[in-house]
């Protein structure tokens, strides 16, 4: 639709109008153990692909700070913000999205970064 818009109409201005609706509270916690795991098995990630597209020399230690620096606690907050920034396909996300614990969406996004590195190969 948006694409279709622009080719139409490229100097015009395009509203889009949603409904919105707030999401329940995740039933369930995460252990400091396999966030812990998670946010290092995420740090390699960012290094390899890095290593492949990136212009830039960063660490994996470097990552690894920086990740913990931001996702220190593992709450709804934190996941919800690594779901946003780790899925890129629409069935991942609707999949995190309609789910009711917390042990679902991490067990989407935990998939998923393995899934990332055989792309990469």
């Amino acid at each position: 639709m948006v694409n279709q818009y622009i080719e139409e109409s490229p100097q015009g201005k395009l509203y889009l109008r949603a409904t919105i609706r707030l999401l329940d509270d995740l039933e369930g916690e995460c252990s400091s153990e396999d966030w812990s795991s998670f946010l290092h098995d995420w740090a390699h990630q960012i290094v390899d692909v890095n290593s492949i597209f990136g212009s830039m020399d960063i660490d994996f230690e470097q990552v690894l700070s920086i990740l913990e620096k931001e996702f220190l606690v593992c709450d709804s907050s934190s996941l919800w913000q690594v779901a946003h920034a780790i899925l890129d396909k629409q069935d991942d996300r609707q999949s995190a999205l309609s789910s009711s614990s917390f042990d679902e969406v991490f067990s989407i996004l935990r998939q998923t970064i393995p899934e990332k590195n055989t792309q990469l190969n």
